[in-house]
C-alpha cells in the first residue's frame, strides 16, 4: 500500500568548488534542486540550520516541528 504522507525531500548540504565560490552559484543551485523536486512530486525540502546558504535562501522558514529550516514547494512545470 502507498504511502499517503507528501515526499518530502532533507538537503544536507550543499558543496561548491573553492574556485566557483563567491560568483552566486547558491540560490540558483538552491532554487534549480526545488523546481526539479516539485516537478516530482514532492512537497517540501527540510534542512538543518547551519552555515551555508540556506538559512537566507528565499521561500526557506523556520520550522520547529521540523527541526530547521523548511520550504514548501508548488507543482510546477519541469524545470528547462
Amino acid at each position: 500500500m502507498a504511502s499517503r504522507r507528501p515526499r518530502t525531500a532533507h538537503l544536507e548540504g550543499m558543496v561548491i568548488a573553492p574556485s566557483l565560490r563567491g560568483v552566486g552559484l547558491a540560490g540558483p543551485l538552491v532554487e534549480d534542486f526545488c523546481a526539479r523536486l516539485a516537478s516530482a512530486g514532492y512537497a517540501a525540502v527540510y534542512t538543518h540550520f547551519g552555515p551555508g546558504p540556506l538559512p537566507f535562501a528565499p521561500g526557506f522558514r523556520v520550522a520547529r516541528r521540523w527541526g530547521g529550516l523548511v520550504r514548501f514547494l508548488a507543482p510546477g512545470p519541469p524545470p528547462q
